[in-house]
């Protein structure tokens, strides 16, 4: 239900339903909410699209999200790809999930 609203909110591109959307994805990763915030394609959302990467069920969304953001994307998701050189201690399932998602993004964005 909070997702077919949020899919029907985001026909109306304004300022005041994008921080609604983002405010909402920011407590919960819901696909509807997902796919309605990315399609907003706002590079401040790339951190919650990121997020919801992990998300077993948001996943498909935030990908579609991440790939339609296309360049914008790239600076965090090279940050991502990279991330277990920084701290392999510290890396879980999850983390790895999203890594390969980034990868896979960024070969798809050439």
């Amino acid at each position: 239900m909070q997702g077919t609203a949020a899919r029907a909110l985001a026909a109306w591109k304004t300022d005041e339903v994008f921080e609604t959307l983002f405010r909402f994805a920011s407590q919960k990763s819901l696909p509807g909410v997902i796919e309605a915030l990315g399609s907003f394609r706002r590079a401040e959302s790339i951190p919650l699209l990121i997020r919801a990467l992990g998300d077993d069920l948001s996943r498909g969304a935030a990908e579609n999200a991440l790939r339609l953001m296309g360049p914008a994307a790239r600076p965090s998701l090279e940050a991502l790809a990279g991330d277990a050189a920084s701290d392999p201690t510290g890396d879980t399932p999850t983390d790895r999930i999203r890594r390969r998602i980034a990868r896979t993004i960024l070969a798809d964005l050439g």
